[in-house]
């Protein structure tokens, strides 16, 4: 009887353990999900921001290189020159 007893209680801190280990694993597969989804969505809104600031500052550069008449025209006439026509 005691046999028996030791026996049944092995099995069940066997079981115990397994289950743990399977709860375990679903804990850790569910952690790295999240962690990869979130990750994505980090690397996206970095490149929207990238992309914002990278407008912004042609828009600036842009702003500077035609800020007078002068650098206007000869922005015009430079491209004119370049267009050729067939």
């Amino acid at each position: 009887m005691i046999k028996e007893a030791s026996e049944t209680g092995k099995k069940i801190i066997q079981e115990s353990k397994e289950a743990a280990k399977v709860q375990y694993d679903k804990i850790i597969a569910d952690a790295q999900e999240v962690i990869k989804s979130e990750k994505a969505a980090a690397i996206s809104e970095l490149k929207s921001q990238v992309a914002v600031l990278s407008i912004q500052i042609a828009e600036q550069v842009i702003k500077g290189e035609l800020s007078s008449n002068d650098k206007q025209k000869a922005l015009a006439d430079k491209l004119a020159g370049e267009i050729s026509l067939n």
